[in-house]
């Protein structure tokens, strides 16, 4: 995707109270895309005609009765350390850019898991706690 910029409003050089759009890199030295860690993620946009719904269906790997499952992967997000604004359904191949590798700063992604210590919100079972978190994109 090449960005198209209003040349009447651009305001150039680096200014410090902005939020940055970077490159995204897999960060997992263990789990499911341990193989890819530092590589960037690969960008998907989906349309399909034949469905009006889709949903993120986080913690499964199916979908319920009455909706397909267009993919299933795991859930990444930013690290704990950081605020997590959004959780992201990758897919179960966990694709990435040819050619990357290289740690450099941008935005990474880990992958999720469930945290139940005792006195938690979230409840143990189903839950398992530090196991790596599920999900499914499903469409009817």
């Amino acid at each position: 995707m090449i960005p198209e910029y209003n040349e009447t409003e651009v305001v150039s050089g680096a200014q410090t109270d902005r939020a940055y759009v970077y490159h995204t890199q897999y960060h997992s030295s263990s789990g499911h895309f341990a193989d890819k860690q530092n590589q960037d993620l690969s960008c998907a946009v989906c349309l399909d005609d034949r469905y009006n719904n889709i949903f993120m269906y986080p913690a499964r790997n199916d979908c319920p009765a009455g909706w397909s499952v267009e993919y299933y992967g795991y859930l990444v997000s930013a690290d704990n350390n950081h605020e997590t604004t959004q959780y992201i359904c990758v897919d179960d191949e966990g694709r990435s850019v040819p050619g990357t590798g290289d740690d450099v700063l941008g935005g990474v992604f880990y992958h999720v898991e469930a945290r139940c210590p005792t006195g938690s919100s979230l409840p143990c079972s189903p839950y398992v706690d530090g196991y790596e978190l599920t999900c499914a994109m499903c469409a009817r």
